[in-house]
């Protein structure tokens, strides 16, 4: 058994990874409880089995240990996927299901409930917290309601031509106030060539007096 190569494992798919196995311990006529429970552990890495530690080092006094390991293995490494699992841009009831499909029927769903609202925005777990008595199906209902009510609104991309447009009118907007204002100075500089035009002589009295003959 110790020539034949083991699947490697890497932490997902991990029922898959246990069939594998399975099928090396048929094809090497490996049928003691056991024996399989042994071969397992000594396969899998030291941080997977972290997780299960407790049962390694206080295994089950059970006749199916390699069963009852795989079956705690497989759960509580699927629980870890999916909390592990962040919310992302879809809508709630979808991240929920999401979920769910990780779990696998595996993960009590107490679990995966509190994976989920945990996770949500924090506005949107606000509202959910207000009534508990709500069903499954009302909080994703009422979840996909508020994401929906705070989503930003999109603002159209003006395309090159209306770019194109808008510079050429702030353009010709610069060079009419330019226009504007040297009319405007011009005015202004005749009003005040118009008004020294008329202005009246000086009076009289500063003239000097005629001499008599």
């Amino acid at each position: 058994m110790d020539n034949i190569p083991y699947p490697p494992f890497s932490g997902g798919f991990s029922a898959l990874w246990f069939a594998q196995m399975e099928a090396a311990f048929d094809a090497n006529l490996v049928f003691d409880e056991i024996d399989k429970y042994k071969y397992t552990i000594a396969h899998v890495p030291t941080t997977y089995l972290s997780l299960i530690q407790d049962f390694i080092l206080n295994p089950p006094d059970v006749e199916d240990v390699y069963e009852a390991f795989k079956h705690e293995f497989i759960k509580r490494l699927t629980i870890q996927h999916v909390k592990r699992q962040p919310y992302g841009n879809e809508k709630p009831s979808e991240y929920l299901r999401k979920l769910r499909k990780i779990a696998g029927g595996r993960v009590p769903e107490d679990i995966v409930l509190n994976t989920w609202r945990n996770n949500l925005p924090e506005n949107v777990r606000q509202i959910l917290s207000v009534d508990n008595t709500r069903t499954t199906d009302q909080m994703c209902e009422l979840a996909d309601m508020v994401t929906a009510m705070s989503a930003p609104v999109p603002v159209p991309t003006p395309s090159a031509q209306e770019t194109s447009e808008k510079a050429k009118m702030q353009a010709r907007l610069q060079a009419l106030e330019k226009r504007v204002g040297i009319i405007i100075q011009r005015y202004i500089g005749g009003e005040h060539m118009l008004g020294l035009a008329e202005q009246p002589p000086p009076p009289a009295q500063n003239r000097l007096p005629m001499l008599e003959r």
